[in-house]
This record gives C-alpha cells, structure tokens and sequence, in this order.
C-alpha cells in the first residue's frame, strides 16, 4: 500500500473524534511498562486481529497501528467496522481521543497498548542467540525463553509482586516471507485474561 494510501486509511479510521463515555468494562484496566515512542524503531502501518477472553465471555475487535515519526497512534475496531477508541502515543504519554460507550467496549485501549508494547518492543537485549535471558525494567523482570534464534516465549514479573502472577507472551511461527509472527498468544496472569493476535498485514512506511 502506498504511504499516502496509508496516510488516508488512517486518517478515514480515526474520524471525527467524540466525547469519552462510561465504562464498566469486562476486561479491568491492567498495568505495564511502555517504550517512548521516540525509542520505536522505524515507521510501519500494522493491523491486527484480537480476540481477548475473560471469565468465560470472548471480546472481538481489530486494531490498527501506524507509526510515524515519534507518534505512535492505535485504532480499535469492533469486527463490522465500527470505531471502538482512538489512542495515541508520545513519549511515554497516552491519550484516548474517542471511546465507544459501553457494552461496545468491553477491552481497555490502555490494555491493547500495552499488549502490543509487551509483544513487540520490549524485547530483552541479550548477546547470546538461544537460551533464557531476564533484565529488569521499570519495576518489573522481563525473561525470555530463545529457540532456534527466535523468541519463543516473553514473561513479565512485577519485582513488588503488585499484582501478583506473571503476563506471559508466546510467540508462533513467523508469516510467509515475514519476520513477524503470524500468530500470538498473551496469558495475563496479572488481571486475569488472555488474548489471541493475529496479524493480519503489516507494511513498512520507510
């Protein structure tokens, strides 16, 4: 897709921005580290879908994700097309500029940001190729678990034990002709759901 066909689904996605409405949400606001957006390599516009189960009930929506420059802007979709939330980043400051009223919205914007933060860009910098690697990063320990030169497995430790429990991220096998894997799975031990991401395209802007 060309940059400024990119530019324009983005554009068409976020619309016109509307007032925040209640909650009372399904899946509880969880906590999680963030890399400043700036930190986010590269420019690329993603799209993702997300099935997030919680206590028996399954929550559907597709998420777009563009970065441009030092701006990282999320768009959440309910599976018939409608609008869920807008989100952007910068820096390590978020804003939710749109948000469907409940029971639309069943899934915290916050939470599908720090998803993907957990499952793309906090990775663990370790030398070795294969092994289990940790470090710690803003109060949490981070370990990965490397098979065959490829992250398998991305665990999150709060070092307070607040909450309790670990996130766990396991990585499938990579897309045709990708480096990305085409499938995700996300246990999150801390708030009590899990999701499963899979990606749908993903095309760099430059």
């Amino acid at each position: 897709m060309p940059r400024r066909a990119a530019a324009l689904l983005l554009a068409a996605l976020l619309g016109a921005g509307c007032a925040q409405l209640g909650r009372g949400r399904a899946v509880p606001e969880c906590p999680g580290e963030l890399v400043a957006s700036e930190a986010i390599p590269g420019e690329f516009l993603l799209r993702e879908r997300w099935s997030v189960e919680r206590g028996g009930e399954t929550f559907p929506l597709e998420v777009v994700a563009q970065k441009r420059a030092d701006e990282l802007v999320l768009v959440g979709l309910h599976p018939l097309g409608a609008r869920l939330f807008a989100l952007r980043q910068r820096g390590l400051a978020t804003q939710v500029e749109a948000e469907a009223p409940s029971p639309a919205l069943e899934v915290p914007p916050g939470n599908v940001l720090r998803d993907l933060h957990r499952a793309r860009f906090l990775a663990v910098e370790a030398r070795g190729t294969d092994g289990v690697f940790s470090e710690q990063r803003g109060g949490s320990e981070i370990r990965e678990r490397r098979e065959a030169g490829r992250v398998r497995e991305r665990s999150f430790r709060r070092l307070a034990g607040d909450p309790p429990g670990l996130v766990v991220v396991r990585f499938g096998e990579p897309t045709p002709g990708g480096s990305a894997p085409a499938r995700i799975e996300i246990e999150n031990g801390w708030c009590g759901y899990r999701a499963e991401v899979t990606t749908l395209s993903e095309q760099v802007l430059r």
